[in-house]
């Protein structure tokens, strides 16, 4: 097996030019940066959270695979990426038992997520971990434009403030030092949502007023 930085290296490369040749222009917030940013974050919650540097290189690579199903699939992405990992890790004679714990973690990021160990709960509070940072509104315009071109379809203003605030009121970070961290700050944006979505209703109110009507 090769060493954690060469193995991580090669990853990488091979990530980003896969996305780079091969993904739809139709996905704005599931590119490559997005795997980048979702590696980087695992690699940084498990040094937060004092994880071994050879579990560390596991969420790490889960990070890096986790997306690249969209390749092929939107429906399903989890588990093509899985059969990429596989793939990939195993020519570079990637042990099984470890290639395992990887798919674990990709197919926990499955909406709803649904993580049971710790390497499987940071890479999923990695995933969403923009849920607790300013960045959110960026991404979440991004997420947005991606839907609306696969769906062929726009969302309203409206409706797109309800499935934000949705969204947020349901999320939970899985590990207590994200939740901890970033929580905080997903509350922030959640409010800025429904701070939004009541300016809203207030600019709607006299279409709905249902005073009498004044006399000619």
């Amino acid at each position: 097996m090769e060493n954690t930085s060469n193995i991580l290296k090669k990853t990488s490369v091979y990530v980003q030019d896969m996305l780079r040749d091969k993904l739809p222009l139709d996905l704005r917030y599931h590119c490559p940066s997005h795997s980048e940013d979702v590696a980087q974050n695992c690699r940084m919650l498990a040094i937060a959270m004092g994880v071994p540097e050879e579990e560390i290189e596991l969420v790490e690579l889960a990070g890096w695979f986790h997306d690249t199903g969209y390749v092929d699939t939107t429906a399903g992405h989890e588990e093509r990426g899985i059969q990429l990992m596989e793939s990939f890790l195993s020519q570079s004679g990637y042990p099984a038992e470890r290639r395992a714990l990887i798919a674990g973690c990709i197919r926990a990021t499955k909406m709803p997520q649904s993580p049971t160990s710790l390497l499987e709960k940071i890479v999923c509070d990695a995933d969403l971990l923009n849920f607790g940072t300013p960045a959110f509104f960026k991404q979440n315009d991004l997420i947005r434009l991606e839907l609306e071109s696969l769906a062929g379809k726009k969302f309203s203003d409206e409706e797109w403030l309800l499935r934000s605030e949705s969204l947020l009121k349901k999320h939970h970070f899985h590990t207590e030092h994200a939740e901890h961290i970033y929580g905080p700050e997903r509350e922030h944006n959640l409010e800025t949502i429904q701070a939004m979505l009541e300016k809203k209703a207030d600019y709607r109110a006299p279409v709905h007023d249902t005073g009498a009507k004044q006399s000619a």
